[in-house]
């Protein structure tokens, strides 16, 4: 009964967005963008019009004072990465504000929540003990669920865990370890399982 304490939800990262909420974040994103480049393209007309600027020289000025604004905030985001290299820049500030940004924060809790699960359960439960579930489910003693078992019992699976894909297959050991045992305690009550 070691892996029954063990969060289902946190192990296949539930939290995580959807493709669909990741595409549709992306169209959000490009269909802003679009709208700022149309109302960026509109701004003279507009400035020409309103303000009675009937020479050439305005759209000049226009955009010549856009790329000086642009240019001073790609100067102060350069200082402020080479005088603080550890903050955020602020792109990535801004960044994290955009439709995929929020979205991206979502994703990181999600595997930071499922990265704390899989620590907590090292530190309490050897993992040798899945081997002796694999009659209930086969599947915990395939070769790379091995090396997950193998790496914790050298003490080295902070560091093998540097990769999402090896996360994702250690939650995933977890999970069939908790169904295991699952369908363990249930053969042992009623003679049979239902879980598949």
């Amino acid at each position: 009964m070691d892996f029954q304490n063990l969060n289902t939800s946190i192990l296949l990262m539930e939290g995580r967005a959807s493709t669909a909420q990741k595409l549709f974040a992306w169209g959000i994103s490009v269909l802003g963008l679009f709208a700022f480049f149309v109302a960026y393209m509109h701004a003279p007309n507009s400035l020409t019009t309103h303000l009675d600027f009937h020479n050439g020289d305005s759209l000049v000025d226009y955009f010549s004072l856009t790329l000086q604004i642009l240019g001073g905030i790609v100067l102060l985001s350069t200082v402020q990465q080479l005088i603080f290299p550890l903050k955020k820049t602020t792109s990535q500030v801004l960044f994290s504000y955009t439709p995929i940004g929020l979205l991206k924060a979502k994703d990181d809790i999600a595997t930071q929540q499922a990265y704390n699960q899989v620590i907590d359960a090292s530190t309490s439960i050897s993992f040798i003990k899945a081997l002796k579930l694999t009659e209930y489910e086969p599947e915990i003693g395939s070769f790379a669920n091995l090396r997950i078992i193998v790496s914790q019992r050298k003490g080295k699976l902070v560091q093998w865990l540097n990769t999402k894909e090896r996360l994702a297959q250690a939650c995933y050991l977890l999970y069939l370890c908790k169904i295991a045992e699952q369908k363990r305690e249930e053969i042992e009550l009623y003679g049979q399982t239902d879980i598949f």
